[in-house]
């Protein structure tokens, strides 16, 4: 059980490490996000599929354009 835990966490100190910036949105897209205080992948991946739709600013396009950017490095939102 213990190696599970461990495996998580570093996996979190991972995503934790990569900056929204670094994930290739456009510059409207990012500024979202930020201003939605979401600042790294860890940030994002913490949220549900419906927290991200309701944040301010973010349309569908948007929306599916995160889903896609998530789906390259293997991570769906619940």
């Amino acid at each position: 059980m213990a190696r599970g835990k461990y495996k998580r966490k570093r996996e979190r100190k991972l995503l934790q490490a990569v900056p929204i910036a670094e994930l290739s949105f456009g510059t409207r897209l990012t500024n979202i996000l930020e201003k939605a205080d979401i600042h790294t992948l860890a940030d994002l991946c913490a949220l549900s599929g419906e927290q991200l739709k309701a944040t301010p600013g973010l349309g569908e396009a948007s929306y599916k354009a995160i889903c896609e950017k998530l789906a390259e490095r293997g991570i769906t939102l619940t």
